[in-house]
């Protein structure tokens, strides 16, 4: 029976997400300076959505090193903020004896949308 008021299960994914969603410009740059890595350019988008009642944030950036920082960097931001999660993963290597491969990464965080007077 609708009450108008959330129930226990939808408080408590909401109490999660606001609880790991810090702002994702701030959680991928602490991360990108943790593995010593650089993005040139970072392009974010933000949109409701509203038959879920959440707020999307997504970031899309490349960076270029060793396969195991790139992944070691992944692990930080995903491990650590469980409403962010990989969207896209593509790395490519120009050469088989490069060390480095180039990876074009796209990360989308979700959290509740902020009430007013909260």
């Amino acid at each position: 029976m609708p009450t108008g008021q959330p129930d226990a299960k939808h408080l408590k994914l909401n109490a999660i997400i606001r609880q790991a969603d810090a702002d994702l410009a701030v959680v991928i740059h602490q991360a990108l300076d943790s593995s010593q890595l650089s993005a040139d350019e970072i392009n974010y988008e933000q949109a409701e959505v509203t038959s879920l009642g959440l707020h999307k944030s997504a970031a899309s950036f490349s960076v270029t090193s060793r396969y195991q920082t790139v992944r070691t960097f992944l692990t930080s931001i995903l491990s650590n903020h469980p409403n962010t999660a990989l969207d896209t993963l593509q790395c490519t290597r120009p050469d088989i004896a490069e060390p480095e491969v180039e990876c074009a990464i796209r990360l989308v965080a979700w959290r509740a949308p902020a009430r007013s007077g909260t």
